[in-house]
């Protein structure tokens, strides 16, 4: 979004906004990239071991599926705060520039953004 920032012609209120909220967004993802890449090494290491057993493969890969949904969820979010930011035509505008779908059927605005 800040790429795009002057050709959404965003406030500078929206700048800011938007700043603030990738600045908590990316804080938080990383942290939780980092503990995710630590329980994935983690159970990589159980396995090389030897030391593996059904317990502790279930215990880590939920806590590995905890981390993924938390990670997915700090970068949704995101977008819907962002939504709430932007009017709709520079919604409209931002998904255009994305390339998401053609002029005038933009399914993919920062508010119901897919992966």
């Amino acid at each position: 979004m800040l790429e795009l920032a002057d050709r959404l012609a965003l406030t500078p209120d929206q700048k800011a906004r938007t700043e603030t909220l990738f600045n908590t967004m990316e804080s938080n993802a990383r942290g939780l990239g980092k503990a995710l890449v630590e329980q994935e090494h983690a159970l990589d290491r159980l396995f090389a071991a030897g030391l593996i057993t059904r317990e502790e493969l279930a215990a880590t890969v939920e806590r590995i599926g905890r981390l993924q949904g938390q990670l997915r969820r700090v970068h949704l979010e995101a977008h819907l705060v962002q939504s709430e930011i932007l009017t709709p035509e520079q919604i409209k505008q931002y998904g255009e520039l994305r390339g998401y779908g053609s002029p005038g059927t933009n399914k993919h605005d920062p508010g119901s953004h897919k992966h």
